[in-house]
């Protein structure tokens, strides 16, 4: 079975190499960030190919977590 992590701050450098370590790991990943959603697509293009190995689905959400409004896919 597949697991599932959601990484919230992926978009900085901490989040990131947490992300990368889970995709090495096989795990489908929700890629979350608030600050920049350029950074959040660096952490993306980061983890695709490991995601693409292990045959796991990556997801981003760029916004703050608190406010529905401002959550961007």
């Amino acid at each position: 079975m597949i697991q599932t992590a959601i990484v919230t701050g992926a978009s900085g450098s901490i989040g990131g190499a947490i992300a990368a370590q889970l995709a090495k790991a096989g795990y489908s990943i929700v890629l979350t960030g608030n600050e920049s959603k350029a950074s959040l697509e660096e952490t993306l293009h980061l983890c695709q190919d490991e995601a693409m190995q292990k045959k796991t689905t990556l997801q981003t959400l760029c916004g703050d977590l608190s406010n529905a409004v401002t959550a961007d896919d």
